[in-house]
Parts: C-alpha cells; sequence; structure tokens
C-alpha cells in the first residue's frame, strides 16, 4: 500500500508537531529526563560502599525503581531522600541558613 500526500499537508504536519515540542507538552518533557543511574553510581554519588546501597535497597530505606532484576536510581528522587533525611540544627529551617557564610555577608 502506498500512500501519498500533498506538500502542503506536510507542512501543516510539521507546523503542528513544532507547535506541540514548543508548547512544553508533557511528552516533550520525556526526552529530557535524565538517565537512570544503577547501584554503582548512585553509591558514587552519595560516597558510600555498593553494599550499604544494597542494605538499604533491601531494607527500602532508598528510594529505587526495580527493572527485572535490576535496581535503578532517579537522581531527583535521590536528591529529594537527602533532602528529606537532612539533620539540622534546631532553629534552622533550611540548609542556606546553616551554610558558612563570607567574611562580612549578613543573614538574610
Amino acid at each position: 500500500m502506498r500512500i501519498e500526500i500533498e506538500d502542503t499537508d506536510i507542512q501543516r504536519i510539521a507546523e503542528r508537531v513544532a507547535a506541540v515540542l514548543k508548547s512544553g507538552s508533557d511528552k516533550a518533557k520525556v526526552a529530557q529526563i535524565e538517565p537512570l543511574m544503577d547501584t554503582h553510581g548512585v553509591a558514587r554519588y552519595l560516597g558510600v560502599d555498593i553494599s550499604w546501597i544494597n542494605k538499604a535497597v533491601s531494607e527500602k530505606r532508598i528510594p529505587y525503581i526495580k527493572i527485572g532484576k535490576y535496581n535503578k536510581f532517579r537522581k531527583d528522587a535521590i536528591d529529594g531522600w537527602i533532602e528529606q533525611n537532612t539533620v539540622r540544627p534546631i532553629g534552622v529551617s533550611s540548609l542556606s541558613d546553616y551554610m558558612p557564610r563570607r567574611k562580612n555577608e549578613k543573614r538574610t
């Protein structure tokens, strides 16, 4: 089976595709998702041993995705987990409240 498409139809299709991509639709954002990290990658990212990652996964203490026999990790999920598990000094509401300051720099 052969289908013939007029040049004007091709142009309209191309314009529609361009409009969808420019609109920032969810389907266009899918291509921007970061690749998943494996166990070695997340251990390197966190600066811990692989055995610690494996134990945290087995105890379901760290967010991960199960793909067949493989455990994969989304960087944004790990970053959120780090934020949730950050222990802050009493009276401090954000990380920037206790970050080191330069000389003569005042807190806002």
